[in-house]
This record gives C-alpha cells, sequence and structure tokens, in this order.
C-alpha cells in the first residue's frame, strides 16, 4: 500500500514538473557542476518525500530501480531526562532503556576520597609521598585519572581503613585522591589459596568470588571446625577485606 502510494505521488510530482530535453553537450558544459549533498540525497520516492511530499524518512534504492522506503518513525535520536548528571535514551527498536549516570567526568562507583587543597605538587613527588605513607597498606597503585589520583588497594574495603591518612595526603599534595572501586580479584583468590594451602585442607571446589558480598566461596572435603574456619576468616579478612563461606 506504502509502496504503491509512493509511486503515485512521484507520477504526480513529474507530471507537475513537466518534462524537460535532455541538454547538448555544450549546454551540459556551461552548467553548474552539482553540489556533493545534490549528488549524494536521495532518489526517486524518497526524494519526493523529502521535497514535500506526504511521507517522510530515509530510502534506500535497490537493484532494478527498486526502493526502499523507511518511515522515520522507526528510530530516534537520544532523549535526555531532567535529572540532572543522568540521561536515559529509549530506543523504539529494542524497547529498552540506556542510562547513562555521572556526566560530570567523575570516576565512576566512587568508594571514598578526599578533594585536594592548594598548590599541586609535582606528580611523580605526589606518588612517591603516597606510596610512603601507605606503605604496608595493600597499595597496589597509584595512577592520575581525570586530574585525580586513583589509590587501588587490594579491595576498596581495605584501602577505606587508610581514609583518614588519604585525607591528609590530599591536604599535602594539592591532588583529588580517590579509592579505586574494585577490588584486585586476582590477588584476593591468590591470597586465599596460601591461606587454604597452609591449613593442608583438601579443595573440592573452588573458590570462588562474589564481589557484591565480599565473599570468598569454597568447598572442602571432611569436617572442618568452626573455629578453625572463623580463624582463618579473620586472617582473610585482615589481608583482603573478603571474608570466606566454608561448605563441606
Amino acid at each position: 500500500m506504502l509502496r504503491r502510494e509512493l509511486e503515485r505521488s512521484l507520477v504526480r510530482s513529474v507530471l507537475a514538473r513537466g518534462f524537460r530535453s535532455r541538454p547538448h553537450r555544450g549546454e551540459r558544459e556551461a552548467m553548474p557542476a552539482p553540489s556533493k549533498t545534490a549528488r549524494s540525497g536521495p532518489v526517486g520516492p524518497e526524494r519526493e518525500a523529502r521535497s514535500g511530499g506526504a511521507y517522510s524518512g530515509c530510502g534506500t534504492m535497490r537493484r532494478y530501480g527498486r526502493g526502499a522506503f523507511q518511515p522515520s518513525g522507526n528510530f530516534s535520536f537520544a532523549a535526555s531526562s531532567g535529572t540532572a548528571g543522568t540521561m536515559m535514551t529509549s530506543s523504539p527498536i529494542t524497547g529498552f532503556d540506556l542510562i547513562v549516570s555521572n556526566q560530570a567526568g567523575k570516576p565512576q562507583d566512587e568508594a571514598a576520597g578526599a578533594e585536594g587543597i592548594g598548590e599541586r605538587m609535582e606528580i611523580n613527588a605526589a606518588y612517591g609521598l603516597i606510596r610512603a605513607r601507605l606503605k604496608g597498606s595493600a597499595l597496589t597503585k597509584t595512577s592520575l585519572r581525570q586530574g585525580q589520583i586513583a589509590l587501588s588497594f587490594i579491595s576498596p574495603q581495605v584501602g577505606e581503613r587508610h581514609i583518614e591518612v588519604i585525607r591528609e595526603l590530599a591536604q599535602e599534595t594539592g591532588y583529588s585522591l580517590y579509592i579505586h572501586p574494585h577490588p584486585n580479584q586476582h590477588l584476593i583468590l591468590q591470597r586465599a589459596n596460601r591461606l587454604l594451602r597452609e591449613k593442608g585442607w583438601q579443595i573440592v571446589k573452588g573458590p570462588g568470588i562474589r564481589v557484591d558480598r565480599a565473599e570468598l566461596t569454597v568447598k572442602l572435603a571432611g569436617k572442618i571446625a568452626a573455629a578453625d574456619i572463623e580463624a582463618l576468616n579473620e586472617e582473610l579478612a585482615q589481608e583482603t577485606g573478603f571474608k570466606l563461606a566454608v561448605e563441606t
């Protein structure tokens, strides 16, 4: 039905404009070259649709001169919500919403941090001071991100134990410091396996990691005394900030 309407619209347009004879060679040379926009524009029914016909959208010219017309309602531009720092876009094709928050360029899911005050220290000197003051704290990496220094610990739970020192360092270095919100899963599993081997416990399955719960899960052979599990948990929590859930 839509195709028939487009064909009729094209015929009406051609009749209204009238037929023009093909110019001679000399006339063609005198004519100005068409612009890139004109050459790359739509053809056939789509040109009529764009020039004021009954339809709007985009089209594709297929082989043998047949055209495919796509109504404009099948896609849309992103629309922003009224919430500051949050943008939501809806897709009429999938029906899903995409929500993007924290548009100001600050680190995502910031666990904890401190604002820098005063003149900034030279960056390598700042790194050296931070490492010296946080020595032995399971700090694994320092990096400059968007003008702030990210402090990566074995886990953010361990990093938050040193928040007072981090605040002091922010004032001394002039940089805003924040604790990287994601744990180092490889290091945590490595520490857990070492503690389990030292206990001599036979592992049947795992350990697995649940970041959302700050928890490790493991299945052991035989029955383990609750007091022994509690002692291992205290040591693991001290090193990693994670606890161990044991299944026997």
